[in-house]
């Protein structure tokens, strides 16, 4: 056996990262920072559209085309920083991040799933009802924690 032959033989630990939630808390607190930027790229975006064509919101398709750019930015939000490391500004915050069910960062079909059940109505407080653990239905579809 060689000097490292102990290190090179180990069996890769696996994480159960049920027993690593985030708190109640601290998904509160990812909720309320991930709003406040979300919402303050929303403006930036809306003025930038509307210096460059003036009743880019406000004409008469303005509602139609307000919804498909704020669904199209949430999704770039959430899908671009959870696919690159598992942190949204929210998380890095709280010093929290996505897993999937073995403790690693998830695939993307895992983020596309998580970020598209953010559009359930009422999904953003999910996690405060139901269970002992504090675990919303973009988790739980996703089977991402």
């Amino acid at each position: 056996m060689g000097q490292f032959d102990d290190i090179l033989d180990y069996e890769q630990e696996t994480i159960d990262p049920r027993k690593h939630l985030a708190t109640r808390g601290q998904r509160f607190v990812n909720y309320l920072v991930d709003s406040i930027v979300f919402t303050l790229f929303i403006i930036f975006f809306v003025i930038i559209g509307e210096l460059k064509a003036p009743n880019f919101i406000g004409g008469e398709d303005g509602d139609f085309i307000y919804n498909v750019f704020y669904y199209l930015l949430m999704t770039t939000y959430y899908l671009a920083l959870e696919s690159a490391n598992g942190k949204t500004i929210g998380k890095y915050i709280t010093k929290t991040k996505v897993v999937d069910e073995f403790g690693q960062l998830p695939n993307f079909t895992n983020i596309l799933s998580r970020t598209l059940s953010r559009f359930i109505p009422f999904e953003g407080f999910s996690y405060l009802f139901g269970s002992d653990t504090p675990i919303g239905w973009h988790d739980s579809i996703s089977k991402t924690f």
